[in-house]
């Protein structure tokens, strides 16, 4: 992990336990986060759950959409890129207690959660730097008037999310990635690409098609067709079940077993925001952790929001919706690293399909020689468990999918690839 500064994991990584302790350690700072998650729930929550309330509602029938949808979601092994995110919504909730209760606790506690989250991934001291200025700028809202107050709590997320986003893919590139109305070259204050090389590559997969020189960036909208008939098909399973959970939540409206308001329509939305961003708005998993931690801020708020609100005047509905979300967000974490307890052992005693495809070689921006698992420099395709990007010279653990080594041609001196031996005398694979 280039650019990790600061990786529990890596003593064990290294050590004896190697990819377990790896697992291991992530696991750990993972059940942190879902034990925040819950005390925060149950601040927000008097009863027990019912088969009838919101979060069952709604809840249930996303989580099984995302299992169908991509179910590699639930294998993937836990990474400092999820981790990074989970600490970075755990830090924004002390942050907006802070907003509404400046204590010195929750100072110390949104400063000691930001720390960790730019220790794991450092970009994300953009997302905090700017989740900080919000909180101060809301810190002052008695300045505001009402109408002011309410689009600033509002519209403040959205443009968090897009600000950070645009600011991180101009830092580590050189140039914006959102659309432009005209071409535009790299600027020459972006990041070396030797320092952040394996995050470049993300950057750019959603930027333009592999191969294209980096003055090729989003002038116009031709990536949009491809990306939509991707993503639509991809996530169809998802939208289905999503536009199912609306129905259910409707019908129990018209049977009288929850009450929707205007109000509770307005925190649906907020509430599912996250989950939609957090599975459509990246071409994959690692842009998604980092904006699910961004986009987390608005239900997080309207969380405490409703916490602090008075009893006479709460709308109970809201309050399930918003916890709904912090249970599926808890829910999704927690299957993820309990899938793991089948993965600890080698490929061998875990019940995984593994798929090896054959590489490729090609050129990445910086002109590096790599060795992809597709022609079209696609990070795995399908393939559950595979090294994204091999480079010469690397081994690698046959624990970590591929079981591929490095050898040189002694004709030509060349370094050939073939596939190595199991270690249980399987052969190659």
């Amino acid at each position: 992990w280039h650019s990790s500064i600061f990786n529990v994991a890596s003593l064990f990584e290294n050590g004896t336990w190697q990819s377990d302790g790896f697992r291991l350690a992530n696991g750990f700072i993972m059940t942190l986060a879902i034990i925040e998650w819950t005390r925060r729930l149950r601040r927000l929550t008097t009863v027990p759950l019912a088969p009838g309330s919101i979060p069952i509602l709604m809840g249930v029938p996303v989580l099984i959409a995302i299992g169908l949808a991509n179910p590699s979601y639930f294998v993937s092994s836990p990474s400092p890129d999820l981790c990074a995110a989970l600490v970075a919504v755990v830090a924004f909730g002390y942050l907006i207690d802070f907003l509404f209760e400046p204590t010195k606790v929750h100072a110390v506690g949104a400063l000691v959660l930001c720390g960790l989250a730019m220790t794991f991934r450092p970009i994300n001291a953009v997302m905090l730097a700017a989740a900080v200025v919000l909180v101060v700028v809301l810190r002052r809202r008695g300045v505001l008037s009402v109408g002011a107050k309410a689009v600033f709590r509002f519209a403040s997320p959205a443009l968090l999310l897009i600000v950070a986003f645009w600011t991180h893919s101009t830092i580590v590139s050189g140039y914006p990635i959102l659309p432009t109305p005209v071409q535009v070259s790299p600027f020459h204050w972006a990041v070396p690409p030797a320092l952040i090389k394996n995050d470049l590559r993300w950057i750019e997969s959603s930027a333009k098609k592999p191969g294209l020189s980096p003055d090729e960036v989003l002038g116009d909208w031709s990536w949009f067709p491809e990306w939509w008939s991707r993503t639509s098909g991809s996530y169809s399973v998802f939208f289905a079940v999503l536009t199912l959970s609306f129905v259910v939540l409707g019908v129990a409206s018209r049977m009288d077993r929850v009450s929707v308001t205007r109000r509770s329509g307005i925190a649906v939305v907020i509430a599912l925001l996250p989950i939609a961003v957090w599975f459509t708005a990246a071409p994959e998993p690692r842009f998604g952790f980092g904006q699910f931690a961004a986009a987390s801020i608005s239900p997080l708020f309207f969380l405490r929001l409703g916490a602090d609100a008075d009893a006479s005047a709460s709308e109970p509905v809201v309050r399930w919706l918003i916890g709904g979300a912090a249970l599926l967000a808890a829910s999704l974490t927690m299957g993820a690293t309990f899938s793991q307890a089948s993965v600890f052992g080698p490929l061998d005693s875990a019940k995984v399909p593994i798929v090896i495809m054959p590489l490729s070689e090609l050129k990445d921006v910086n002109g590096t020689t790599i060795l992809t698992p597709s022609p079209t420099g696609d990070q795995c395709g399908r393939v559950k468990w595979c090294t994204p990007y091999l480079i010469p010279g690397l081994r690698i653990d046959h624990r970590l999918g591929w079981i591929v080594v490095d050898r040189t041609d002694p004709s030509t001196g060349e370094p050939s690839w073939s596939p190595a031996r199991h270690v249980r005398e399987g052969g190659a694979r």
